[in-house]
């Protein structure tokens, strides 16, 4: 079992899955973002049966007034197909310029058309109880797809009640309070 905290979740991927935070690797920290301001990238990348997943975790519960805008003007969508493509480029630099033969596998995936790829935005929300949580999310799911049409058909916005991601769990973490005092610092 390989275990990840991401936005006040863990995540519990499976031995069958090869995983690892993009964000937190060294070629990533020391080499690319380090040198090209702005760089971004997605929380995981991972293989499944052959399969490359790309993964951007967004935990906005308590958060949706604050978040609302992003998802309704696309500026979600955007910032995400921005951490891919961005993600994309630091997969075949680190392959060409790491030391480690980890990014081999990734590359290879990624490079030959023939292969899968899936994009998985997890999108834990609270929508209102009158909202209709389905129908905005097909809605959303739309959004993300349009903007990553340049890479894959298969993208999928996911969460908690309702994942489909193979040989993971997921559960929440207890969120810190803040008190009046810490948020004015």
């Amino acid at each position: 079992m390989i275990e990840f905290e991401e936005s006040h979740l863990k995540f519990n991927f499976a031995d069958t899955w090869q995983i690892f935070q993009l964000d937190s690797s060294n070629f990533y920290r020391k080499r690319l973002s380090a040198q090209v301001e702005e760089t971004k990238s997605v929380d995981f990348v991972g293989i499944h049966q052959q399969v490359l997943y790309f993964i951007e975790v967004k935990n906005f519960k308590g958060h949706r007034i604050e978040n609302k805008g992003r998802l309704e003007k696309s500026e979600l969508s955007t910032e995400v197909a921005q951490k891919i493509r961005d993600s994309i480029a630091c997969i075949i630099a680190a392959n060409r310029t790491a030391e480690t033969e980890k990014w081999q596998d990734y590359k290879d995936l990624l490079c030959h058309p023939e292969n899968m790829l899936k994009v998985i935005i997890w999108l834990e929300h609270d929508f209102p109880k009158h909202d209709r949580q389905k129908a905005r999310n097909s809605i959303v799911t739309k959004e993300f797809k349009e903007k990553l049409s340049w890479l894959t058909s298969k993208v999928f916005v996911m969460n908690q009640k309702d994942h489909k991601l193979p040989d993971v769990t997921v559960e929440s973490l207890p969120i810190p309070l803040v008190s009046a005092f810490d948020r004015r610092e």
